[in-house]
């Protein structure tokens, strides 16, 4: 007798979670999205993929309306496509960026083993998630807030797959410093910057942004950015100092666009909660990382010597773009 439970219902929406993020992963929403079906057969052979393997994840997809699978050896979108097209990067950060942690999520919950390094993440799948889910409800808005006031060079705290400012340069001109500590997401950025050509524009360095000193090359930065990094420098009295330390460090830098998640309001039941506040919200607390409201970081902004002309929201629940000057 199919079982209906709740339990059951936790269960396979934790298989269909991994099944987008493999499918995000291989391509195949990008083909859908692109070609209008995807005949599995060949899509496995040409990607050299396990063919069962595929049709597993396929099959799963369908069963939730994402996917449909016609007999004729083909996928195609189902009713629930567009909606997960647009959220699958969340998927790939929470189950691939963070599976390793969740799989030792009771481990790491006992204070003994919370040592040095004990957090495992996947540094290049949470790049690529961010570039997916920054696509598709951050850029527009940055550009935006972007084009309202001239620069030449951008820098990027925490620049991940290098993406973003690559899609910048292209648009808007000038050069990007991309700055990140992760080495997965530095050889993803180096990666992708050279086969966009722009290895002549696009400068990269693995650095801590709390370690960096002035140089020539931050000295050309007229614009500073930062996406989803601000929360990471709490508790309050660190991200003080450190935000204090990038007026020193980028001194010709006359703006900063600090894109972040702030914590919202509590939630009383799970249909109110929306899509990766929770993933959010759990995975910092893990990590011990204090995610601080909109108001505390309006009082910290102005404590530390930045001034905020405008608070921009963006399509990510709970997140926003401060938009700074020195003061």
């Amino acid at each position: 007798m199919p079982n209906n439970s709740l339990a059951a219902e936790i269960f396979n929406g934790h298989i269909a979670a991994v099944a987008i993020a493999a499918a995000n992963e291989l391509g195949l929403f990008d083909e859908l999205d692109k070609a209008g079906f995807v005949h599995l057969p060949s899509y496995a052979g040409k990607n050299q993929l396990h063919g069962m393997t595929l049709d597993s994840i396929v099959d799963v997809l369908v069963l939730y309306g994402i996917f449909t699978k016609p007999a004729d050896g083909t996928t195609r979108p189902g009713e629930g496509f567009r909606d997960v097209f647009q959220n699958k990067g969340y998927f790939t950060w929470l189950t691939s960026g963070y599976g390793r942690m969740f799989q030792r999520f009771s481990a790491i919950t006992r204070q003994e083993n919370r040592t040095p390094g004990f957090i495992e993440r996947d540094g290049r799948a949470i790049a690529l998630g961010g570039r997916d889910y920054g696509k598709q409800y951050v850029d527009e808005t940055f550009e935006r807030v972007l084009q309202m006031k001239p620069f030449r060079v951008i820098g990027d705290l925490g620049c991940g797959s290098a993406e973003r400012i690559m899609g910048f340069v292209r648009h808007f001109g000038g050069q990007a410093v991309g700055i990140d500590l992760n080495p997965g997401a530095i050889e993803l950025a180096t990666r992708l910057v050279s086969e966009a050509g722009l290895a002549d524009r696009v400068q990269l360095v693995r650095s801590d942004m709390r370690e960096l000193e002035p140089s020539p090359l931050l000295d050309r930065v007229d614009v500073l950015t930062s996406f989803f990094n601000g929360h990471d420098l709490w508790p309050r009295a660190e991200c003080l100092q450190v935000l204090k330390r990038l007026k020193l460090v980028f001194r010709n830098a006359s703006r900063f666009l600090l894109c972040d998640t702030y914590r919202g309001d509590a939630f009383d039941a799970i249909s109110r909660v929306p899509i990766f506040t929770l993933g959010f919200e759990v995975t910092h607390a893990a990590m011990d990382q204090y995610i601080p409201t909109r108001e505390e970081w309006l009082d910290l902004l102005t404590e530390s010597g930045w001034v905020c002309h405008g608070v921009h929201e963006i399509g990510i629940p709970f997140s926003a773009i401060f938009d700074l000057s020195p003061a």
